[in-house]
């Protein structure tokens, strides 16, 4: 049997694993204002989901990337774009993730994951020249 503390320190890692140098800081500044939900999202969301062996890391991310942009949630969009690139996704297969949206959540909802992406891919850039 898996205890709390288990699934925490797996979703730690987890987290650790998706975000790579942007982990300490996506919670930056609200993390204290509700400390018991991120324990539950990080025990349960990347403890659990998160870390199940039957999709590849990567796969996960490009999934979450669509129904974000298809939910029209921008920033958490724009930090699971950050993790993407960070685990090696190519900028390429984040826009036909989000081009797939496009059908199915709405051309306005695509045109603003492109607009977030565009930012994170410059920013990425700056960070990252040699990659670039």
């Amino acid at each position: 049997m898996t205890t709390s503390d288990e699934r925490y320190a797996r979703g730690q890692k987890r987290i650790g694993e998706i975000f790579g140098e942007f982990a300490p800081t996506i919670r930056s500044g609200f993390e204290d204002a509700a400390p018991d939900f991120f324990r539950y999202a990080d025990e349960y969301v990347f403890g659990e989901l998160w870390s199940r062996p039957r999709l590849e890391l990567q796969t996960r991310t490009l999934i979450v990337i669509g129904t974000l942009a298809a939910l029209g949630i921008e920033y958490t969009l724009g930090l699971h774009i950050r993790g993407a690139l960070t685990q090696g996704v190519t900028k390429d297969q984040i826009i036909e993730t989000i081009m797939q949206v496009a059908s199915y959540g709405g051309h306005p909802k695509a045109i603003a994951g492109f607009r977030v992406a565009k930012a994170v891919f410059e920013e990425w850039d700056e960070r990252h020249p040699e990659q670039a």
